[in-house]
């Protein structure tokens, strides 16, 4: 789920060669997600083949014959799942990079030009819905217009960043006057989430537009995904994390929930899987889009009330809050010399607001460390041995601690020992591989804590391809990466197509671990760099026509 310290692997995947790739540049998909049950029309943006077949990595989504010119049809299943999927144009000699594509349960309204003032405003006569529109140019403002009964909670989501476009919205409530009554532009991700009380019967207006409004490399890749909805929607759940196999009391949080109209909540009890993953997607209070819970192995207690510092019984992880302005949690633990302990905080990847600083200090409240971001994240690890026998402290408070706090500043802190690690990363998410030939795939494998030797294979290769079994010998130290390549086979009669393939390492040793070897590329960029990225652990190999 989260970084680790010690995998430190940028570095090591800019050193490695690049085999062959088949990259057509897929800018967009529009519309970038459909409603279940329906058919569409989808218009792909970009370096992509006069002709091709689509590619779905995921299920419940089925291509209705041939993309032209990055134009097709598909059919998405009545039963299939909400959520992402990646989707491609394949020729019979090209392929473009993914490009994630929602799946949702709201119908769809597409925008229709004019709209860029209050009188062209376009009139969205039923709710709930989804909006699909782009912001091609400098200045665009797409206007909406919804009627809303006193006292009836309108919220308003967007998934726009979620699905890799450069789009940064601003969302705005006007009456018919022109005069605001809500703003929304970041939420806990660049994607606005905003719930608006009506306060009298009347018609209102929903404005979008991208915060670089006169920023001139704007273009159709600017598209957007918002959902309007006065039902029920979740925003997070509290506590944030839980422990596998066990009833959990969780409150959900959100609008409109429990049949009353606004922000509020509701607790339900949920049965925790023993075999869940380390992010679990839950429903609740009526409402059907998902919100995560962290899940983990270790005991969970919550947070103290009394002052002074809360003894955690390590192993342990603690669920917290910062809960007003200055708010400071400090715990205490036990440790013995020469232990090695991972001293871990999850907020921003748990959708909290919380961007938390951690600091270690020894009995007499002498600093050992102390961490704000690490790895990439907004969220402080450390992996620390304790000098000697004895007890040691630890803070945690907000960056902004003296600025900011509430309920939606909540963290799971971990102190346990660090558990075996593995991790496979590649830099090619579509080879090529030409009959007759040999492909080389440059593989990162990561290990940590002795997981033991890695077995190295290929899954859904396609008739007339074979792969050579790869072993990584177990990493004499406690973590450790070594670049080790992956050899595809093709026979001579292979047939020309493509296939989606997986690599998987499997270690052995006393805690069996399996991990896919996943690949990145750039989803969006700006003047600022790079905003999105995509990862896959699905490659697409392509086998090229002669």
């Amino acid at each position: 789920m989260k970084r680790l310290a010690f995998f430190a692997l940028v570095g090591l995947l800019a050193m490695l060669p690049v085999a062959a790739q088949a990259q057509g540049a897929l800018s967009r998909v529009f519309p970038n997600g459909a409603q279940r049950g329906t058919r569409v029309k989808l218009t792909f943006g970009g370096s992509v083949p006069a002709k091709g077949t689509l590619f779905v990595d995921g299920e419940g989504i089925r291509p209705v014959g041939e993309f032209v010119k990055g134009v097709g049809e598909i059919e998405i299943a009545p039963d299939a799942k909400p959520g992402f999927r990646q989707l491609r144009l394949v020729s019979d000699k090209a392929a473009t990079s993914p490009r994630p594509f929602a799946v949702g349960l709201f119908p769809d309204v597409s925008e229709k030009e004019p709209n860029n003032k209050a009188a062209e405003a376009q009139r969205l006569t039923k709710l709930p819905v989804t909006l699909n529109g782009t912001l091609p140019s400098r200045p665009d403002l797409d206007v909406f217009r919804v009627s809303l009964k006193k006292g009836e909670c309108l919220v308003i989501a967007s998934e726009s960043r979620a699905l890799g476009a450069p789009t940064d919205l601003i969302v705005r409530i006007r009456d018919l006057q022109r005069r605001e009554l809500a703003v929304q532009m970041d939420y806990r991700t660049r994607d606005p989430l905003l719930g608006f009380v009506a306060p009298e019967t009347a018609d209102y207006l929903v404005e979008l537009q991208d915060v670089m409004n006169n920023y001139s490399g704007i273009n159709a890749d600017y598209v957007y995904r918002v959902h309007l909805t006065t039902g029920p929607w979740l925003d997070y759940i509290s506590p944030p994390s839980v422990q596998r196999g066990t009833k959990a009391s969780l409150a959900f949080h959100g609008w409109n929930l429990g049949g009353k109209s606004g922000p509020g909540s509701v607790t339900e009890s949920v049965d925790i899987p023993a075999d869940a993953g380390e992010m679990l997607a839950l429903t609740g209070g009526g409402a059907r889009n998902p919100v995560q819970v962290r899940v983990g192995s270790l005991p969970i207690q919550a947070e103290g009330a009394a002052a002074g510092p809360q003894m955690m019984a390590m192993p342990m992880a603690v669920n917290g809050v910062f809960s007003r302005p200055g708010d400071r949690d400090v715990y205490r633990f036990r440790a013995k010399a020469k232990q090695t302990l991972l001293l871990d905080v999850d907020a921003r990847i748990l959708g909290s607001f919380a961007d938390p600083v951690m600091t270690l200090l020894d009995a007499a409240g002498k600093q050992i460390s102390r961490v704000d971001d690490t790895g990439g994240s907004r969220d402080p690890q450390l992996l620390w041995t304790a000098p000697a026998d004895g007890e040691y402290v630890v803070i945690l408070e907000d960056v902004a601690a003296g600025a900011r706090g509430g309920a939606n500043y909540f963290y799971r802190f971990s102190v346990a020992p660090p558990e075996p690690r593995l991790s496979l990363t590649t830099t090619l998410h579509t080879p090529i591989l030409k009959p007759g030939a040999k492909l080389e795939i440059p593989v990162v494998v990561s290990q940590s804590f002795q997981p033991g030797e890695v077995a190295i294979t290929v899954e859904d290769l396609p008739a007339g391809v074979t792969a050579a079994l790869v072993k990584v010998p177990a990493s004499p130290s406690k973590s450790g990466s070594s670049t080790v390549k992956v050899v595809l086979s093709a026979s001579g009669d292979v047939k020309p197509g493509h296939a989606g393939i997986r690599i998987v390492g499997r270690a052995a040793g006393a805690k069996p671990l399996t991990a896919y070897a996943t690949a990145k590329w750039v989803l969006s960029k700006d003047r600022s760099g790079t905003l999105a990225e995509g990862t896959t652990s699905r490659l697409l190999l392509l086998i090229p026509a002669p």
